[in-house]
């Protein structure tokens, strides 16, 4: 075994010290030979010298060795052969006695020569053994029979603790105690007692080092130890390990992709994501999760993979493998060998299905909205525009005779304002916001009624067949906006029937419905369980796929012609408004059925006659502001025939500045909501801060949740809904003055 203490070798002599050494040894056999002399038999000159010869080649080599046998073969036959001193063999038999000599001493050197050698090739083979485990950083000792410490590098001081000058040729177990009862220990017993290599890990907590440790059993007993450092391994290794549990549960889809589409890896994302297995996907083409309109999308994302790019966020729509189509964002990146190959793609894909349709909503919401405001407009405008004419036709319908032929003609006209007003509510229905003339509506009573209009609004190739029933509860509606639904839904299923001929049939009924059942239909409104009147409109057209199905209702798309379009989204924001849910069954070939329902009541639509009006005359003074000249006009004209004295402003200043000097006086005031300058909110306040119980009818071409919403803190006496007639008016006045 090898040891780390010093000691002299064959290579620390020179030549010349060699050869000294050698004559040395020479003269101290000569002289020891001479003390010895009156001992030793005379006949026996060369004992010693066989000694020197050994001595000399031992240390020296052979050079040496030759030199001091020829010395000594010479010197021994001179000083111990008779006749003494003698340079000449003296007897036959000296001869044959110095060649003998010669030859033994001369095959000793070479012997101790080859001995020499030998040594020589150790001493150096243990040297670059030394060398080698001394320059390597791991750890080596080595432990003889005894289980003694036989060798020890720098290195693995560290792990002993202790220097190795201190260790050597100590017993392990005796200077580690602790070690015999332990794991390692025992590992090491295992090796040596087995003859067999042992390999195992240790944690070495003194230096927070992991090795791998493998221990060898020597051919010369004892066993040698190599304990290599894989801390830097064990790390990564956590570190991918540690990965691959973040891969494994994240709730991201993550996957490899070989640059052939094949997927090599599939993590438990992936198969709540898509719906397939790791088995079932992996090796498997990544483009059956494509929908067939993406598969070029996904050849331009492995082109630029291989091309080194990167891909990040980027949003598209997959399939899963119950055929529902998700969206999802997808960041891709190229996987490289060590030596930067790009030999596949990774990739993270994320549902963001519910935010994408999230957005979706908010999107129509926002349209919704935008359309809410110009409808508003129009419709404040339009009804400011309709107000001099309802109100002059029907104040010329009131001054004529009963039996004036004119009066039917002045009738047509307040009957197309009240129309054209209608077309305002119906546009600002669009929105799902406006705010209806609520009554009891039989929607049977109703069909049955606009049945000969509705057979006038279809081809006369297309049979209108009526399954309504009878006794049907009543619905809180607005009439007008239901009748716009009717026609809207059978004009459109006509259209859909094209020129060839066709049916479309009209059913009514009752149904219970329940929270899932109104959450899973297609508009659905506020949802909410309980019994509902249904209105179902069914055609055998042409039908509509999916993408035509899903836009049906959005505000500015349109198929006319084709199958479903106009009118369809007023019909959407209709029963929104009225708290209902709609639904629609399409397939391309198989014709459309489109069912809403409609919160019923528990009474039945009375069919008895309209209570008569009361009396509407009137005395007191009416504060009138209004910004447009002909309603100021129309309505003074009209309040004073019914008996009151009308105060005109035109704006809110005007209005609180008379209103400061008549406020005692002024019974009732009807004020315009929106004005220029001063707002009808504002001249309300004011107003109020005046005289706090004056009642105030609030009148606009908005409708009254506009209204509502402008005056949340409340103290209005009513509302008063342009365009109106002079009896409506009236009413209106009588009412809020009381």
């Amino acid at each position: 075994m090898w040891r780390s203490k010093a000691r002299p070798t064959y290579r620390s002599a020179s030549q010349l010290e060699r050869y000294l050494v050698a004559g040395l040894t020479v003269t101290i056999t000569l002289l020891v030979r001479a003390a010895f002399g009156p001992i030793l038999h005379e006949r026996s000159p060369y004992m010693l010298f066989n000694l020197a010869v050994m001595v000399s080649a031992w240390y020296g080599g052979f050079g040496p060795g030759l030199l001091t046998s020829l010395l000594s073969a010479f010197l021994a036959h001179h000083f111990f052969v008779q006749p003494y001193y003698w340079f000449r063999l003296a007897q036959p038999q000296d001869g044959p006695a110095v060649t003998l000599f010669l030859i033994i001493t001369v095959s000793i050197s070479w012997l101790a020569h080859l001995l020499r050698s030998a040594t020589l090739r150790a001493e150096e083979g243990e040297k670059r053994i030394g060398e080698i485990l001394e320059s390597i950083g791991d750890n080596f000792i080595a432990l003889d029979r005894a289980w003694c410490f036989a060798y020890i590098n720098h290195a693995a001081e560290m792990v002993l603790g202790r220097g190795r000058e201190e260790l050597l040729g100590k017993n392990i177990w005796t200077e580690y105690p602790k070690l015999s009862g332990s794991m390692v220990g025992a590992k090491y017993r295992q090796a040596y007692e087995n003859q067999s290599p042992v390999d195992f890990e240790y944690f070495h907590r003194a230096t927070a080092t992991w090795f791998d440790v493998n221990v060898y059993p020597s051919k010369r007993g004892g066993i040698s130890i190599y304990f290599l450092d894989i801390t830097q391994r064990k790390r990564h290794e956590e570190e991918a390990a540690r990965l691959a549990t973040l891969v494994a549960s994240s709730d991201d889809a993550i996957m490899s992709v070989a640059l052939d589409g094949l997927i090599q890896s599939w993590n438990d994302g992936a198969v709540r994501l898509y719906g397939y297995t790791s088995e079932e996907a992996i090796d498997h083409s990544i483009y059956m999760l494509l929908p067939s309109n993406k598969q070029d999308e996904e050849n331009q994302l492995l082109k630029k993979m291989q091309q080194g790019e990167r891909v990040e966020h980027f949003e598209t729509m997959r399939v899963r493998k119950d055929g529902k189509h998700i969206h999802v964002s997808l960041s891709i990146s190229p996987i490289r060998d060590s030596h930067g190959t790009i030999i596949g793609v990774s990739g993270i894909a994320r549902d963001v299905t519910a935010r994408v349709e999230l957005e979706e909503r908010l999107r129509q919401t926002q349209k919704l909205e935008s359309l809410a405001v110009l409808a508003g407009g129009v419709a404040h405008d339009f009804n400011n525009l309709l107000v001099p004419i309802m109100g002059n036709a029907s104040l010329a319908m009131e001054s004529l005779p009963a039996l004036d032929p004119t009066r039917p003609l002045l009738k047509e006209v307040i009957q197309a304002s009240e129309r054209a007003s209608n077309l305002t509510r119906q546009l600002v229905a669009y929105t799902g916001r406006g705010k209806f003339i609520i009554e009891l509506v039989d929607l049977s009573e109703l069909v049955r009624e606009t049945a000969g209009l509705l057979r006038a609004s279809i081809s006369r190739n297309v049979a209108l067949q009526l399954d309504v029933a009878t006794e049907l509860p009543a619905v809180e509606a607005d009439v007008t906006q239901m009748q716009q639904i009717v026609m809207n839904l059978v004009i459109n299923a006509g259209e859909a029937i094209g020129e060839e001929n066709g049916w479309v049939r009209v059913r009514t009924g009752t149904e219970d419905v329940d929270e899932a059942f109104a959450g899973a239909t297609f508009v659905p409104g506020e949802i909410r369980s309980g019994r509902f009147v249904w209105l179902e409109v069914r055609d055998n057209g042409c039908g509509m796929d999916e993408s035509t199905k899903a836009r049906i209702f959005d505000p500015f798309f349109t198929t006319k012609f084709t199958g479903r379009g106009l009118g369809l989204s007023a019909v959407a924001g209709i029963v929104r408004s009225h708290g209902g849910m709609l639904n629609v069954d399409s397939a391309p070939g198989r014709g459309t059925t489109l069912k809403l329902w409609l919160p019923a009541t528990s009474i039945r639509k009375s069919k008895g006659a309209r209570e008569v009006p009361q009396e509407l005359m009137g005395r007191g003074t009416i504060l009138l502001v209004d910004d447009e000249d002909a309603v100021r006009r129309v309505a003074k004209a009209a309040l004073e025939r019914y008996g009151y004295t009308v105060l005109l402003a035109e704006d809110g200043y005007q209005a609180v500045d008379t209103f400061s000097r008549t406020a005692e006086q002024v019974l009732l005031v009807i004020l315009d909501m929106a004005m220029p300058g001063m707002g009808g909110e504002e001249t309300f306040r004011r107003l109020k801060a005046i005289r706090p119980e004056v009642p105030v009818l609030v009148s606009s071409g908005f409708d009254e949740l506009e209204a509502a919403r402008r005056f949340q803190s409340g103290g209005i006496a009513g509302f008063l809904q342009k365009p109106y007639t002079v009896v409506q008016l009236a009413e209106k006045v009588k009412t809020a003055a009381r």
